[in-house]
């Protein structure tokens, strides 16, 4: 058999696991299709220029005749985008993938994921490394790949040759005398074999970042590479003429990737965890896309040189064997007889000494999950690493592959991997690096944080206005695109639908028809599909479901599953401020409250969406002020209640008065309210042009974690947000709303009541008794008591409820839910999972859909269409 076939058999095993697991007829190309990623197949080239950055492409050629291929990102992505030069003296940083990978592991994520296009973003020079025999680097100046000669490599080759031939090209074509290195796996291992070897190239290196170090591996507990070290797979391997392993073929880009993983992605999951160790950090819909590059191939003599690791848990040479008499105890070799001998001088191969490592500077990122990197040959790599100075040794719960293929690597590794290359580089040659990062501890006094944060924003603000051009290089391309924009520019159809309620106001939804694969092809969505309406928060807007990336918004996931989604907007916010009477310049438009959205807005648009789509039900999705309309809406009305299948509540809302919010709190103790109100305003928190353009496209675009910490005051503190994205959220939140909504909420915070709008009464209080008229209490004229009505819960039957709460929530606290949910009938709630979120998460966090969407939607699945 020729090394091909057995690559192409060994590939093909894994295809038939994968397509095996599923017992559905999948095998039609055209309906395959449809859950095909665009990204799949794409190459390293491709996929960055398909994320709008400008590319090279660089030839290096080792002491040792090796040519490898190098890929550059010299710009940001502004600088691309207005193909401008890029800006000068830029630090360098170099990335070297790990085994059976390529460079393509550091650009396979979207553009806040990925690392390379993060260091980019962050103003750096950014190198990426293709070891000799992967996909991009498979030329020789003698040999082919078709030559046994070619794959008469291991890792210390790459050690030996490749570093230093592309640490060397990087520094001499850049200009730059020293550089970062970031390795991973094999290329931390490689790192630390040549700089055992080489101090003056380790000198070089002003940082050594090493995700899941690899040196020492007798305690490995991956399965699979375990039975293969220890059956000796390699050595067969050997004997049959097998030089080249696992390349990346047509098998595997257009079967293992296109079908088996495109329709069974977690099969596909399963086998990778199997190898590396269990995880829930790779977003498993886009595996299809990292396996159509990889495994990128190497030889089978460097999986040997791993097998061997393995087996006598070394970290040396090359052992190329002897063979030996053994005679009174004594081991009789030959030089005839031993490669070793005639190799190193020596019967053992020489070990690679780490304690001669003073030099680079190095921080150790591990995996507690990882059976490639273990604890234990990790702490013997510590252990060794006597004379090395490690800046950082951070653990995280990782498998091998989530340091590149993680969805959250950016905020659980790679901000703190940035914070210290930037120590070690001239920080006036940096764009600028942002971190994201959690909240810090509350602070006592919060008028003196919030005065803090604005003189943050100030501080900020002023370099940004001054050098505005600069400025642009850190605003995402989402900032200021609005909801119907945004969904555009994801490739989704949207429609915009005007609703009228029975009080006059005419309301915007936006509907989401098809699924990706639907909008890009062009076809007609399919019939009948079920409906979910969505409805925001508290000076929110439709915008809150799509701001995202396509696998973690809600309106787009459920697009995705098949569903007929509608995104509603209350009256007031920035989609629904038309009516058939009033404009916004009428005090008589913005006299309405939550109440009057529970009992019109909600009915109004539930209808509409049941009228246009065909169905007699639907699933509802609440979110904050969304939660509470439907409280109002469905007890007042249960026939309405009863055309709604489901109805998720997250972070639900109905008694505040045990609320922690330190901003929201204080307006509703100070009734800054009703001094709002005094003076005329009646619209609260519009969006506008100075959200738009300064504070959202400026400062939060340079200083996130300032907005960010500013947010995290309202909602409570949460890390589970992309804080460099944090100025494309505020570019459309807050929506607004009226001040007598917000007076409403602050009403139910200081009374805590959960009731219609208290106009107020003036009584005069004798012998304990209250003496009220109805020329001077209005309560009495709206309601006919001198207290507003309490909304009775208990009616709400229907329909059937899932609690989904956070446990930073400030804003819909425990004690605040608990009162709900003792006042809602036994039946009503039939899901309730508390999450470490705060209140914006729900909808912002990167996160939410392992955390949230993904209970939400079995629980919507399950009573889908079900009456009562």
């Amino acid at each position: 058999m020729t090394r091909r076939g057995l690559t192409l058999l060994l590939t093909l095993s894994v295809a038939l696991l994968a397509i095996a697991s599923t017992t559905l007829v999948r095998a039609e190309t055209e309906v395959a299709e449809a859950n095909i990623d665009p990204d799949d197949s794409l190459t390293v080239m491709e996929i960055v220029q398909r994320r709008g950055y400008y590319i090279e492409e660089h030839k290096v050629t080792t002491s040792d005749n090796y040519i490898l291929t190098m890929y550059r990102l010299p710009k940001t992505y502004v600088e691309s985008q207005l193909n401008a030069s890029a800006a000068a003296n830029k630090p360098a940083v170099y990335l070297i993938h790990g085994l059976l990978d390529s460079s393509f592991t550091y650009v396979c994520n979207f553009r806040n994921q990925s690392l390379a296009f993060i260091l980019a973003d962050a103003g750096y020079d950014v190198w990426l490394g293709n070891n000799r025999g992967t996909t991009w680097s498979n030329q020789h100046v003698t040999y082919t790949t078709d030559d046994d000669e070619y794959w008469a490599f291991s890792w210390q080759e790459m050690a030996i040759y490749d570093m230093p031939a592309m640490i060397n090209y990087v520094l001499d074509t850049s200009g730059r005398s020293t550089l970062s290195y970031v390795g991973h796996s094999e290329g931390t291992m490689q790192a630390f074999a040549g700089f055992s070897l080489d101090q003056d190239l380790a000198k070089k290196v002003s940082y050594f970042g090493a995700l899941a170090p690899v040196a020492y591996l007798g305690h490995i507990t991956s399965p699979i590479f375990e039975l293969m070290a220890k059956t000796y797979l390699d050595v067969l391997f050997t004997i049959l003429g097998v030089g080249a392993f696992w390349e990346t073929n047509w098998l595997i880009q257009g079967i293992l990737a296109k079908y088996a993983c495109a329709f069974v992605d977690e099969a596909c999951d399963s086998i990778i965890n199997a190898l590396t160790g269990p995880s829930d950090n790779v977003n498993t819909t886009r595996v299809q896309v990292y396996v159509s590059q990889t495994p990128a191939g190497t030889s089978v003599k460097n999986m040997a040189h791993f097998a061997q690791g393995i087996r006598d848990n070394t970290f040396r040479y090359y052992d190329y064997g002897c063979s030996c008499l053994q005679a009174l105890g004594i081991n009789l070799c030959s030089k005839l007889i031993c490669k070793n001998k005639a190799v190193y001088g020596a019967f053992e191969p020489p070990n690679f000494d780490l304690s001669a490592i003073k030099y680079p500077r190095m921080g150790l990122y591990t995996g507690s999950n990882d059976w490639l990197a273990t604890s234990t040959d990790i702490d013997q790599l510590r252990a060794s690493l006597t004379d090395a100075t490690i800046l950082t040794d951070q653990s995280v719960e990782y498998n091998h592959l989530d340091f590149t293929w993680g969805y959250n690597a950016n905020e659980l590794i790679y901000q703190d991997l940035l914070t210290q290359v930037a120590k070690f580089i001239s920080k006036s040659a940096l764009f600028g690096t942002r971190p994201i990062q959690a909240l810090p501890a509350m602070p006592p006094h919060p008028f003196q944080e919030i005065l803090l944060l604005l003189l943050c924003v100030t501080v900020f603000l002023h370099p940004a206005l001054a050098v505005q051009a600069e400025v642009e290089a850190a605003v995402d391309p989402d900032a200021g695109l609005d909801t119907t924009q945004i969904i555009q520019a994801r490739g989704y159809v949207v429609e915009t639908h005007k609703v009228t309620t029975s009080d006059r106001y005419v309301l915007t939804m936006h509907r989401l028809p098809k699924s990706y694969a639907e909008s890009q092809s062009g076809t007609a969505a399919a019939a009948n599909k079920p409906v979910v309406y969505m409805q925001h928060g508290l000076l929110d807007s439709s915008y809150t479901w799509v701001l995202n990336y396509r696998n973690q918004s809600l309106a787009f996931i459920l697009a995705d599953l098949g569903y007929d989604v509608w995104l509603g907007n209350n009256r007031g916010n920035t989609w629904s401020k038309e009516h058939l009477d009033y404009t916004t310049a009428n005090d008589k438009f913005w006299d309405f409250t939550w109440e009057d959205m529970g009992n019109y807005d909600l009915p109004a648009m539930i209808k509409y969406a049941l009228r246009i789509s065909g169905r007699s039900t639907l699933s509802y999705i609440g979110h904050s002020e969304g939660t509470t309309q439907a409280f109002v809406g469905f007890s007042n009305d249960q026939e309405l209640a009863k055309s709604v299948s489901y109805f998720g509540a997250l972070t639900p809302v109905a008694w505040t008065g045990a609320a922690t919010s330190p901003i929201l709190v204080t307006m509703a103790k100070t009734y800054i309210d009703s001094w709002f109100q005094v003076f005329g305003v009646n619209e609260f928190s519009a969006n506008n042009a100075i959200l738009q353009g300064i504070l959202g496209k400026y400062a939060c675009a340079w200083a996130g974690v300032v907005c960010d910490g500013f947010i995290d005051l309202i909602g409570g503190p949460s890390d589970n947000i992309n804080a460099s994205r944090v100025h494309v959220y505020v570019t459309q939140t807050p929506a607004g709303s009226s001040v007598k909504n917000m007076a409403h909420y602050a009403q139910g915070i200081r009374d805590n009541t959960f009731a219609s709008y208290d106009y107020g009464c003036s009584c005069l209080r004798v012998l304990g008794i209250s003496l009220c008229s109805t020329l001077i209490c209005e309560n009495k004229v709206k309601y006919g008591s001198f207290d507003p009505p309490t909304f009775a819960i208990g009616n709400m039957v229907y329909p059937r409820t899932g609690f989904y709460n956070g446990a930073q929530d400030t804003l819909a606290t425990k004690t605040d839910i608990n009162k709900l949910r003792a006042g809602l009938p036994d039946d009503t709630i039939v899901y309730d999972k508390t999450i470490d979120f705060g209140h914006i998460d729900f909808t912002w966090g990167h996160n939410a859909h392992a955390n949230v969407y993904d209970d939400l939607i079995s629980q919507i699945q399950l009573y889908e269409g079900k009456s009562y």
